[in-house]
């Protein structure tokens, strides 16, 4: 159900808390890159059920951190079964969140562009 729009900062963060399962369709012009959505949704703790991007494979644990799927069957038939898994999603929420916090914040990023224009 849409309920309007959010605010980013203050119930963003709420509903990809407390959201059984967050939704990521990338759009397709990201062709192998991650949305910031993928970021924000781990950070919070959130359970993210995404569909596959490589650079997933490159920064995060697909399968410990998140649910990844590759078509529309296999996104009804993980949907359903991670509903059922409480515990499951929690365990995935949190090596996702502990994994964002611990590689991949602003600040990670920034220390990583002056590296690469000023050098070490």
């Amino acid at each position: 159900r849409y309920r309007g729009v959010a605010d980013n900062r203050t119930e963003a963060p709420l509903i990809y808390s407390f959201s059984k399962i967050n939704l990521n369709l990338t759009t397709s012009q990201l062709v192998t890159s991650l949305p910031v959505r993928v970021f924000d949704v781990l950070a919070c703790g959130g359970f993210l059920l995404t569909d596959y991007r490589s650079d997933l494979d490159r920064l995060f644990e697909p399968g410990r951190d998140f649910a990844v799927f590759r078509d529309e069957k296999e996104l009804r038939e993980l949907a359903e079964y991670y509903l059922e898994q409480e515990d499951v999603r929690r365990q995935m929420g949190e090596s996702g969140m502990k994994k964002v916090l611990a590689r991949h914040t602003f600040k990670h990023r920034a220390v990583e562009i002056l590296k690469t224009v000023f050098g070490d």
